[in-house]
């Protein structure tokens, strides 16, 4: 497995009856048998290899040192955190709380964002990013 990721790209997919999203084939050789899904920024789901989440917990641990409300912040994410298997056809199981945060149906985009993996329903990236993808960066 690849020491330094860099997750790239945007993904439109689906999730399938029981509610799994299907890892894009571009991406799955960054990731090995299991995954962190958590609250993320703006409404979308973070999806992290181990690695890279280890990284985010010393992130969240130097806040703690923080005020009340920093510590609060903290508290709310780490109650987010879930930890997924990857299984054989590369799919993840994305949980109701998690799917209620992120206002996901069936259809869904996937972002590679560097260092994880973004999931957002196409109403919300819309709303965040989509101006952005017609401007030349």
């Amino acid at each position: 497995m690849p020491e330094s990721v860099q997750f790239l790209g945007r993904y439109d997919h689906c999730l399938d009856a029981k509610s799994r999203l299907i890892l894009p084939a571009k991406l799955r050789p960054m990731f090995g048998n299991i995954a962190f899904l958590t609250r993320h920024h703006e409404f979308c789901i973070a999806v992290w290899r181990e690695e890279e989440f280890k990284a985010e917990l010393e992130k969240k641990q130097s806040l703690l040192s923080q005020d009340a409300g920093a510590r609060n912040l903290v508290r709310a994410w780490s109650a987010s955190v879930v930890e997924q298997d990857i299984d054989k056809q590369w799919r993840v199981l994305i949980p109701q709380e998690l799917r209620k945060y992120a206002r996901l149906q069936n259809e869904l985009i996937v972002v590679g964002v560097i260092d994880h993996v973004e999931i957002w329903s196409p109403e919300l990236w819309q709303e965040q990013v989509g101006v952005l993808e017609e401007q030349v960066l």
